[in-house]
């Protein structure tokens, strides 16, 4: 791959997708809409936040292209507009998982060797 390709690329990528994803309410609401659309009033009661919050993610994730809103009657309804987001969401949670999981271990190890020092 042309590494001139390659930096643009990523440039675009931290420019365009990194900012909506920099809070975990977005990646939330990404992750809510993996399970079906969902309108602004559904999403608010799932996450217990104010409607006012919900609405201002959404609004931030619609103008990165990552939602899209379907008006269904009176309602709009939102949907992923990318569903290999929710993917990305899930692989990252197995990532996170993993170096939880070695941290634990560390941590045990180390009290494990304390307590022998301590005998």
């Amino acid at each position: 791959m042309n590494k001139d390709y390659l930096d643009e690329e990523l440039q675009l990528v931290h420019e365009q997708i990194c900012p909506a994803l920099n809070h975990p309410l977005r990646m939330k609401i990404l992750y809510l809409l993996r399970e079906q659309a969902r309108s602004v009033g559904e999403l608010t009661g799932e996450m217990g936040i104010p409607q006012s919050s919900v609405s201002r993610h959404l609004r931030v994730l619609r103008e990165r292209g990552l939602v899209i809103a379907n008006r269904q009657g009176t309602t709009v309804c939102y949907d992923l507009a990318e569903p290999e987001l929710a993917i990305i969401i899930d692989i990252l949670r197995r990532i996170l998982g993993r170096k939880l999981e070695s941290r634990r271990n560390q941590a045990q190890t180390i009290l494990e060797n304390m307590a022998e020092e301590a005998k």
